[in-house]
């Protein structure tokens, strides 16, 4: 997949050229890939057979990152409000499909481009940031250094606490105010956008929003469902710390 994927760009520009590269890419990476690769099997030996495993081999993984990417959220139904794992399922699967519908019906007008940046491209970089912050900067250097080795066994050499500490949240910061001014800033005010595909990337952004805010609901009421306390830690930890102090008593 890796090496196959890696052929794609220099293959368009061999059978569209730069200028044709150029106008496809404008489109997404998702389109520049779906319009390359048929045209290299055409050009091959057995080329229908070789993009008929191509594309399956794309549905395969595709299919199985979802499952991965749906695992944490099933779990946390489970574990937080107790929702069956089969029932849990079910209702990610319909949620998943209605979506999926969604983005295959507007897929021209840019609702995939707008999903694809800002929840995974941008969307990446601003968790990063969050997560080292929290990670390193709220949590404590010396925390997240006691944690990251709890039950470990390797230890990590001491110079990673420094590039966590400091050059790895202040290497994201630069690249995401740098990305933010010159990238995300005029696709945040809808620069590229056509007036025809302005409605889609609204309702686009508006589905993500509602993910989000969703999202954050339901972490709040099951934080206070289960009565969990940063300062006292969780119950889980808490009994396990217990259980091994016993143990070595």
């Amino acid at each position: 997949m890796v090496l196959g994927g890696s052929i794609a760009i220099p293959a368009a520009v061999v059978f569209f050229g730069v200028t044709g590269v150029m106008a496809v890419a404008q489109s997404g990476s998702f389109t520049l890939g779906f319009a390359t690769m048929p045209v290299v099997f055409q050009q091959l030996p057995a080329g229908q057979l070789l993009g008929a495993f191509w594309f399956g081999l794309l549905f395969l993984a595709g299919i199985t990152s979802s499952v991965a990417m749906l695992t944490p959220i099933l779990a946390f139904f489970r574990e937080e409000f107790g929702v069956p794992r089969e029932r849990a399922a079910v209702a990610m699967g319909v949620v998943t499909f209605v979506f999926g519908l969604m983005h295959i019906m507007w897929l021209e007008h840019g609702f995939l481009d707008e999903w694809d940046y800002w929840a995974g491209t941008f969307g990446l970089v601003v968790l990063a940031v969050i997560e080292t912050v929290l990670f390193m900067w709220v949590f404590g250097p010396t925390n997240a250094w006691r944690s990251i080795h709890h039950g470990a066994d390797v230890t990590l050499p001491a110079v990673f606490k420094f590039v966590m500490t400091f050059v790895t949240p202040i290497y994201l910061l630069v690249i995401l105010c740098w990305w933010g001014v010159t990238d995300a800033w005029p696709l945040l005010r809808m620069e590229r956008v056509s007036e025809e595909a302005a409605p889609y990337v609204l309702l686009s952004r508006g589905v993500i929003v509602l993910f989000a805010i969703t999202f954050i609901v339901l972490i709040r009421l099951a934080w206070r469902r289960n009565g969990y306390d940063d300062r006292a830690g969780f119950a889980e930890v808490g009994a396990g710390r217990a259980g091994i102090s016993e143990v070595s008593l």
